[in-house]
This record gives C-alpha cells, sequence and structure tokens, in this order.
C-alpha cells in the first residue's frame, strides 16, 4: 500500500519537474523576431508566433503584462491559429497577383520617358483604366518606389505598396510606414524571413 502511494508521488514529483523545466526553456519562435528592435513591435511579433504555432510558452518572451496575458489565452486557442493562417494565405494571394501584375507593368517601366514616374502613372491610367491611386501603387512596386507609395490616398493600395516593396527588398524599416499594427506585425515577419 505504502509502495503505491510512494508511486504516486514519484510520478507527480517527475511531472511537476518536468512541467517547470519545460516552462523555464525558452521557446524558439521568439527568435524569428530578434531582428524587431522596437519591444512594442517585438511583443506583437512574439504574440503572433506563439499564437501561430500554439505555443504559450512562447508568450513568456513578451514583456507586456497585458499583452502576455492576451498571449496566453490565444496561444492556446486553435481558432485564432487558423485566423491568423487564414489571414496569411489571402496576404500570400495578393502578393502573387501582385508579382503577375508586375510582369505585366515591366512593360510600362521599360518605355522610358522624359516626365517620369508620373507619365508612367498616366500611361497607365490611359491604357489600362485604373484609378490614380491604383497605376500610382502598380508604378511604385515596379520601381520599388516607397515615396511613391505614399503619395496613395487609398488605404487599399498604399497598404499593399508598402508591404511589398517591403517584402521585395526584405527590408523591415520599410515596415515602419505601415500605420496599422497587425500589418506592421505581417510586414515585418515576410520582410525578415529569407
Amino acid at each position: 500500500m505504502a509502495y503505491g502511494v510512494n508511486s504516486r508521488i514519484v510520478i507527480a514529483l517527475t511531472f511537476v519537474f518536468a512541467l517547470v523545466v519545460s516552462g523555464c526553456l525558452q521557446s524558439g519562435y521568439s527568435s524569428k523576431c530578434d531582428r524587431i528592435t522596437q519591444i512594442t513591435d517585438k511583443d506583437d511579433c512574439v504574440e503572433y508566433m506563439a499564437v501561430w504555432y500554439q505555443d504559450p510558452y512562447t508568450c513568456y518572451d513578451v514583456r507586456d503584462s497585458t499583452k502576455r496575458e492576451s498571449c496566453l489565452e490565444r496561444s492556446v486557442t486553435p481558432k485564432e491559429a487558423r485566423l491568423l493562417q487564414a489571414q496569411k494565405e489571402s496576404e500570400q494571394r495578393a502578393i502573387e497577383v501582385i508579382v503577375e501584375e508586375k510582369k505585366i507593368e515591366t512593360k510600362i517601366i521599360a518605355e522610358p520617358t522624359d516626365s517620369g514616374l508620373n507619365a508612367q502613372v498616366k500611361r497607365c491610367m490611359d491604357e489600362e483604366g485604373f484609378s490614380v491611386d491604383g497605376c500610382t501603387h502598380k508604378v511604385a512596386i515596379a520601381n520599388s518606389d516607397i515615396t511613391m507609395c505614399e503619395t496613395i490616398s487609398s488605404e487599399n493600395y498604399r497598404r499593399p505598396c508598402i508591404s511589398n516593396i517591403a517584402l521585395a527588398s526584405k527590408n523591415q524599416d520599410v515596415c515602419n510606414k505601415l500605420v496599422r499594427a497587425d500589418d506592421k506585425q505581417l510586414c515585418m515577419f515576410y520582410a525578415g524571413s529569407g
């Protein structure tokens, strides 16, 4: 009888020890955010990784306690991971469309003009019937011109313009030009992956 109680205590202590040791080890997923220097952006990135991989231990690398609590809740909810994965798939499809459009628009860029990029935007509008923002978006991406992206007034064109230039150049600093935190987070994740 005493042997049965002692073996249960040993099993329980082994389980607690394993739990403590695994909780003290740093998750490898947060290392994907090491290149991000700004603390709030880094916390966002770490939370993103924890939720994506459904690894609550990654949340212990989040410095802000409120964000850590949110991270812990979301990192054990598979629905949250599916939402991120669906968002990634839609972003990936948007990137593929832009890449395909970029192949088409190289013919516009190949024809140099005296008046520069504005002439390319105008020609795009005339030939393809897009709006000013739509054509500015296309020409900016084709020229990797972030300053053109910043002149776009429509969020639907400006956000992917900035993101795509960051992705193409693998320059996470460009992501800081985005306004929304979730956009910055995705942008930094993809621009940082090589």
